[in-house]
């Protein structure tokens, strides 16, 4: 974003930028960050519970599942315009 500002160019007027981990400092800074959130939580259970079954079991183990990440908007992706609406 600091390098889009070098070049003229306003994030949130005219750009949008994104992420795709929803880190905690999305949320930190003059522009807040667009971000992905994935459910690591889901992501971590998944695993250890694979990784258990299979040390139990001496089979390996693959984990073919799905799971839906959600958006979190943030200032990053709301552009604004500087155009005013004449009635």
């Amino acid at each position: 974003m600091e390098a889009a500002e070098k070049h003229g160019r306003r994030v949130g007027r005219g750009l949008a930028v994104m992420g795709i981990d929803n880190l905690e400092t999305s949320n930190i800074g003059r522009v807040s960050l667009t971000s992905i959130d994935q459910p690591f939580d889901k992501i971590i259970e998944l695993a250890t519970t694979s990784l258990i079954t299979s040390a139990e079991h001496g089979k390996p183990c693959t984990i073919r599942r799905k799971l839906k990440p959600s958006l979190v908007v943030r200032d990053s992706t709301r552009l604004k315009t500087d155009v005013i609406a004449l009635s």
